[in-house]
């Protein structure tokens, strides 16, 4: 399986790196303000690309981080109840003064 994943991985990047070869022609690029940006094609998209993937964790953060609170708070609450439990099966008391330490009422 591991090799499968490594072949695809390296199908990727043979098949990203012949695009980038290929398009490295320079273009314009205008912005607002009448700025104008030359660069190579495959910069501008890789520019682009990157930028996408950095808004869209930026647009995830607050929902990860609400995940990440609430498995911490059901993590304590599991804690808790194991504790609980762990106390309601305890063993009763032995009573000090029986001869045999059965437990039970004194008598």
């Amino acid at each position: 399986m591991k090799f499968l994943v490594w072949a695809i991985r390296i199908l990727l990047f043979v098949l990203l790196f012949v695009l980038a070869l290929h398009n490295t022609t320079e273009v314009s690029l205008a912005l607002p303000f009448g700025v104008v940006w030359h660069a190579p094609l495959i910069l501008i998209a890789l520019v682009f690309f990157v930028a996408g993937i950095l808004l869209a964790m930026l647009a995830m953060a607050p929902r990860v981080m609400r995940h990440r609170f609430t498995a911490s708070r059901l993590r304590r609450q599991i804690g808790r109840m194991k504790k609980d439990e762990e106390r309601a099966e305890a063993p009763p008391p032995v009573v000090v003064d029986s001869p045999y330490h059965v437990p039970g009422p004194k008598v």
